[in-house]
């Protein structure tokens, strides 16, 4: 299974938040990284779509247990629901492709502000709603 994981929203280090944490205690960050596809925001966290060019900013992390590490971030994400799936994907660490899962939002972006960055943390710091 592998081991990797980008991450480009609320499960980043440069946040606070509790699954953030936990996720930071089960996994080593490798770097930055980034990911093509497009970035939308979802009320008060980001979905990243299997569209456009455009380049996501974040985080490419080694999982100590992918399988329990997944099984947990599966719920958070929503996938039994259907709001994300769970992919691997080509994954751009300095310059270099590398496989990894990226969690893709599947639902309808019409109505959503798009993330022209490409960077949520970014976005964090210049739109508040």
């Amino acid at each position: 299974m592998n081991k990797r994981l980008f991450v480009y929203g609320t499960l980043r280090s440069g946040l606070e938040h509790p699954e953030a944490r936990w996720l930071s205690e089960h996994s080593e960050l490798i770097g930055t990284a980034t990911a093509k596809g497009r970035l939308f925001r979802i009320g008060w966290y980001p979905g990243l779509v299997e569209a456009g060019d455009e380049t996501v900013t974040g985080e490419l992390l080694l999982l100590d247990d992918p399988a329990h590490v997944l099984e947990r971030l599966d719920i958070y994400e929503g996938v039994a629901e259907g709001e994300y799936v769970r992919k691997e994907a080509a994954i751009n660490l300095d310059g270099k492709a590398i496989s990894a899962w990226v969690y893709y939002y599947t639902g309808d972006t019409s109505d959503l502000r798009w993330i022209p960055s490409g960077d949520f943390l970014q976005d964090l710091n210049t739109h508040f709603d």
